[in-house]
């Protein structure tokens, strides 16, 4: 999208800037709105059921050689954080 040249007058750009910003601000109010809606997802079924989690820090080599992934042991210690506030 162009949104200057040399032959369009102040006032015009000023109008076109003025109305990419409000689109903008209309994008940033949506993505609020829907981050708001799913951050409050109801939890009222009980029981609630079971989640696996499968940690992985080494993979069997394949066709295509992996390294061992070195985050695992930090997502422990944050999963252990996370349920000693959740319990």
């Amino acid at each position: 999208m162009k949104i200057c040249s040399n032959k369009m007058p102040a006032d015009a750009f000023q109008t076109k800037i003025s109305k990419i910003l409000l689109l903008i601000i209309n994008y940033v109010f949506v993505c609020i709105a829907i981050y708001e809606s799913l951050s409050q997802y109801p939890m009222k079924s009980n029981p609630r059921g079971r989640c696996l989690i499968i940690n992985m820090s080494t993979f069997d080599k394949g066709e295509v050689p992996l390294n061992p992934r070195a985050g695992a042991d930090k997502d422990i210690g944050q999963f252990c954080v996370f349920l000693s506030l959740a319990l």
